[in-house]
């Protein structure tokens, strides 16, 4: 995996991005001191990312989510120096629906990573950090 870029420290949470070929890797990182209840993953019988995405240097954004009947929200709590990490697939996702089905361009991506719980989900799942990450480009 590459260098991590880092996201300034929003209300005690960053978020870190990196690349390993066409798979990046986001991480959660409590960088405050109380503890932090983020919301992590959705589980559809595959983990969709809904409150993450890709920035790519062409503009385009994909998302790591799909169609679903049924779903369970994860939480995860991160004590004060912990951490959380899913990895994604671009080339599959950026395949997929919600991204438009189109490939990626050849050769290495220049990207950036986001984090985003808006209020409305923050006020649904209760007691989550809630506000936007977005790290500098790397790649």
């Amino acid at each position: 995996m590459g260098a991590v870029a880092w996201s300034p420290v929003v209300d005690g949470l960053r978020l870190g991005g990196a690349a390993d070929g066409g798979t990046v890797t986001f991480t959660l990182h409590n960088a405050g001191p109380a503890e932090l209840t983020v919301l992590s993953h959705v589980d559809v019988g595959e983990i969709h990312l809904d409150w993450f995405s890709v920035l790519l240097d062409d503009s385009r954004v994909l998302r790591f989510t799909g169609d679903r009947d049924e779903s369970a929200v994860e939480r995860a709590r991160l004590e004060p120096g912990g951490s959380l990490k899913h990895a994604a697939d671009l080339r599959h996702w950026a395949g997929r629906p919600v991204n438009g089905g189109a490939s990626l361009p050849a050769g290495p991506l220049v990207l950036r990573c986001r984090y985003v719980v808006d209020a409305e989900a923050a006020a649904t799942f209760g007691g989550v950090w809630s506000g936007s990450l977005t790290t500098p480009q790397f790649g």
